[in-house]
């Protein structure tokens, strides 16, 4: 799948099929479109709705979003931009942190019968970019929800040089220094008492 963190823009639809009225903010309900209501008009949603199922990475977010999605036989066309402020901890102190999220994407479904059977052989790099879809209608929370977590940095800090916790004492090292030893590498333990004795 595509999806690059980039500053969110209204997705570009400016060519001749996209001669619809600009997008009105749309409930939580507009979040399932039947596929039939696709077509090669673009349907367009904008909106502002509260998504979770995260686990350990993220709280629930309000998110606001604008998508643009167009349809060409079986295949789903789904281009838009996802923006949040998203609280979590900093992976080495653990102090809570507000992280600000912004994802453009432009990605393609097909039907899930279109999906290559397991065991069907390595996957190439178009079918990489692609997923698929299971129903008469398209989930977009789903796809929200993933922009969302395809936004999140591999590590969430508080700063870029932050300390982190101290192995030993647990106190934080960005508020204060500590005498604990660094911990040494259970591997070399044998070695250390080696030396000890010579």
């Amino acid at each position: 799948m595509c999806g690059d963190s980039v500053s969110p823009v209204n997705p570009d639809v400016s060519d001749s099929t996209s001669r619809v009225p600009s997008p009105t903010r749309s409930a939580d309900s507009d979040l399932t479109i039947p596929i039939e209501e696709i077509g090669a008009q673009v349907v367009r949603r904008s909106g502002r709705t509260t998504i979770d199922g995260f686990g350990a990475v993220l709280d629930a977010v309000t998110i606001d979003y604008s998508v643009a999605l167009s349809r060409s036989a079986a295949e789903v066309r789904l281009r838009g931009d996802v923006e949040t402020t998203a609280p979590s901890s900093c992976t080495r102190c653990l102090k809570r942190v507000t992280l600000p999220l912004r994802q453009r994407f432009d990605l393609l479904y097909l039907p899930v019968e279109q999906s290559p059977a397991p065991g069907e052989g390595e996957l190439d790099g178009t079918q990489l970019d692609v997923d698929y879809y299971s129903s008469s209608s398209f989930d977009l929370r789903a796809a929200l929800t993933e922009q969302v977590l395809l936004a999140v940095p591999m590590q969430l800090l508080c700063k870029d040089d932050c300390k982190g916790l101290c192995a030993h004492c647990g106190g934080d090292r960005n508020e204060r220094s500590c005498d604990c030893a660094a911990p040494g590498d259970p591997r070399l333990a044998g070695l250390a008492a080696l030396r000890d004795q010579l």
